[in-house]
């Protein structure tokens, strides 16, 4: 389903696809004149018996959204405390409320900015592709759903997105080694080993540790994300309108 607003509303750089009309057109038994916004929609049911109309949104821009904002937020309660500023040897945060705040939002943007490019990668994979693995002279074929459930992201940004679509294998790119490191964390993360959870003194080579000197995440996303869509015919509002 598609739904039609007019050009003066806000066209939000997270939804999933918008076309304007070439020309005045009935649709749906009400007239819109050229230039109004088409928006892909979804009718969802609510457990209310209702139906919502839902402007579909682009995963990989909520992700990335959601990432930047996390971070932002810990931006600011680092920055309230004092924690990386100034020579005082030993700091603390105001609250422990305020700490986990911290920890829980590095986490969320670790976490959101990867899935933003494994979004990205599933999304892209024609739903028609089938990829072709020789193994020992045994050919086999995968369907994009064994594709997205059984390949690593790695392998699908640095064999499979590149058979299906035609692009240069972004191995060796400067966005490459940006992912690994953000992969790396996001491991640490999801996979959180005993060591990094039962500290107790000195917190060196910890998790914890390492999320202090952590980038923004989206920084470690962005370069290889833009790099394969900038070989992409279809321009994504999440490219060419994100605010940050």
């Amino acid at each position: 389903m598609s739904d039609a607003t007019n050009k003066s509303d806000v066209q939000d750089w997270r939804l999933q696809a918008t076309s304007e009309l070439a020309e005045d057109a009935n649709l749906w038994g009400k007239v819109y004149p050229k230039g109004t916004v088409i928006k892909q929609a979804a009718n969802i049911k609510l457990p209310n018996q209702k139906t919502l109309v839902l402007h579909v949104p682009n995963a990989t821009a909520l992700f990335l959204n959601s990432s930047h904002r996390a971070f932002a937020e810990a931006s600011v309660i680092l920055k309230q405390h004092k924690i990386t500023a100034g020579h005082t040897p030993t700091v603390m945060f105001g609250s422990d409320d305020e700490a986990f705040t911290w920890l829980e939002n590095m986490m969320t943007s670790i976490v959101s900015a990867y899935t933003a490019v494994e979004a990205f990668v599933n999304q892209s994979i024609p739903d028609d592709f089938k990829f072709e693995i020789n193994k020992a002279g045994v050919i086999k074929v995968f369907e994009k759903s064994d594709i997205e459930r059984r390949f690593p992201l790695k392998e699908k940004l640095s064999s499979v997105l590149p058979s299906a679509l035609a692009l240069t294998n972004p191995v060796g790119h400067k966005g490459w080694n940006k992912f690994c490191r953000l992969e790396g964390m996001r491991d640490r993360i999801i996979h959180m080993k005993s060591k990094d959870q039962n500290v107790n003194g000195d917190g060196k080579g910890t998790v914890w540790e390492h999320l202090f000197s952590f980038p923004e995440p989206v920084s470690l996303a962005l370069p290889l994300l833009e790099y394969l869509t900038s070989q992409m015919e279809i321009k994504r509002r999440w490219v060419t309108h994100r605010p940050f």
